[in-house]
């Protein structure tokens, strides 16, 4: 049986009248939505654009009878006999529109298109009605999904060409995985395609394509949710302007200087020894219950070789003596290091049906709120909110943050253009090893011998 997260929305309305849980409409197109993504392919930071747009819809709709209350694409104010109602209704004409629009390329479009009109059906909606003239309810969320779409034209995102990159071109050659070494890397410093006779992406579409191109690299152009010009930076590379927002620095080079040298390898190396606790049959249990894991200090970028555990994995974090809920210590958690190793893998990247990482966490916000000690206090604090003002409200403030967080990711990765570790894992191994001059096939760019991890094959 499939996840409950993973069956059809339908599916999941139904199962929420049997248990008695009372769903907005609001979470009802929200939850199409996060179908429509897992259908889709695997984009996350499209879909963290389409879950901002979507929740900002929704709280113009919202906003619209409550006059006074900033709305985000679309300023207007309207009234009506029974504003619940009149919500619900601008709401599900927006959210129709706008869902159509984005996902008409969508691989899986011929099976959510139909999806969208059921639930326009089930709640008593006309999908003929297209009109954005007047002052009914289906008028303003027509003008509204307008707006959205309109301003996605516009926003830096280059949606017209369906979110291709304008100007990045990798300098490396293609990666091909399937044959020993990495002797093509021209930059050891600089991301490098992969060749793949076909590429499946993360939601189980195959790609004829090669190589997969570098996803969003000048997503730093996107007009972000709550970020400011206090919070980019602009810098030249290859001829071209890149936005960068929250701009960490450089990442470590390999370039001959042996500090630098060293944070550099030392990462790719964590991967090398962290990819071992991925093994089930290794034996190894971990507690992994509050006691042990987290209440760990954000250290420096110097502290970070000292910070993580490079051959046992873990951190710094001590752990929490009781649980505040409780005030009793925490019950031990045993599990097997390879179980908790993969899951946390899937979590970043399970496969078909993902709603990708940012459609994860409005899984979570749907978890949390079916909860029965939910109680509907926005930020807990004030009165108790109906189901759907406090869905617009929590919608808003995630999608936003998804939205910039993504934007400031995407926009560090596409300037600083790093490579995987794929990527430079070979091309040390390509040169040798590095830890003794007096051993065989060594090279100061060669990769550091761990034994038992890293090892120099004789035969």
């Amino acid at each position: 049986m499939r996840p409950l997260e993973h069956q059809s929305a339908a599916v999941r309305r139904d199962l929420a009248e049997q248990l008695g849980i009372e769903h907005s409409v609001a979470r009802m197109w929200s939850e199409l939505l996060l179908d429509s993504i897992r259908r889709d392919f695997a984009r996350p930071t499209i879909h963290s654009r389409n879950l901002y747009h979507t929740s900002a819809a929704m709280w113009d709709a919202w906003a619209a009878f409550e006059p006074g209350t900033d709305q985000v694409f679309h300023n207007e104010t309207m009234i009506a006999d029974d504003v619940q109602l009149a919500r619900e209704e601008a709401i599900s004409y927006a959210m129709y529109r706008i869902l159509r629009h984005r996902f008409a390329l969508s691989p899986a479009a011929i099976e959510m298109y139909p999806e969208y009109d059921m639930l326009m059906g089930e709640l008593g909606y006309d999908i003929s009605i297209t009109d954005t003239a007047g002052d009914t309810p289906a008028a303003l969320g027509n003008r509204i999904a307008e707006s959205v779409i309109q301003f996605g034209l516009t926003d830096g995102s280059n949606e017209q060409l369906d979110y291709a990159n304008l100007y990045y071109e990798p300098i490396n050659p293609p990666l091909l995985p399937d044959f020993p070494g990495n002797p093509d890397m021209l930059d050891p410093n600089r991301w490098q395609p992969l060749a793949l006779e076909f590429f499946v992406d993360q939601s189980g579409n195959p790609i004829p394509t090669g190589y997969p191109d570098f996803l969003s690299p000048e997503w730093g152009e996107v007009t972000p949710f709550a970020m400011d010009q206090d919070d980019v930076q602009i810098k030249q590379r290859d001829g071209f302007t890149w936005q960068i927002w929250h701009d960490p620095g450089d990442p470590p080079y390999i370039n001959g200087e042996p500090a630098e040298d060293l944070r550099y390898k030392w990462g790719y190396e964590v991967v090398v020894t962290w990819s071992s606790h991925l093994d089930p049959a290794t034996g190894t249990m971990i507690d992994i219950s509050p006691a042990t894991f987290g209440n760990a200090p954000l250290p420096l970028i110097a502290e970070e070789t000292d910070f993580y555990d490079k051959l046992n994995g873990g951190d710094w974090g001590e752990g929490y003596d009781v649980n505040p809920s409780t005030g009793l210590p925490y019950e031990p958690q045993m599990v097997p290091l390879g179980d908790y190793a993969r899951v946390l893998a899937e979590f970043w990247a399970d496969g078909p049906d993902s709603e990708t990482p940012p459609g994860h966490w409005f899984s979570v916000l749907h978890y949390v709120t079916d909860h029965p000690e939910h109680n509907g206090q926005f930020m807990g604090q004030g009165p108790v909110l109906d189901p759907l003002e406090y869905d617009v409200k929590s919608y808003l403030a995630l999608g936003g943050g998804m939205h910039d967080s993504a934007i400031s990711a995407w926009s560090v990765k596409g300037y600083y253009d790093y490579p995987r570790p794929v990527s430079s894992i070979r091309y040390m191994c390509d040169r040798g090893q590095c830890s003794d001059p007096n051993m065989p096939s060594f090279h100061p760019e060669g990769i550091n011998l761990i034994p038992d991890y890293i090892e120099v094959v004789t035969t």
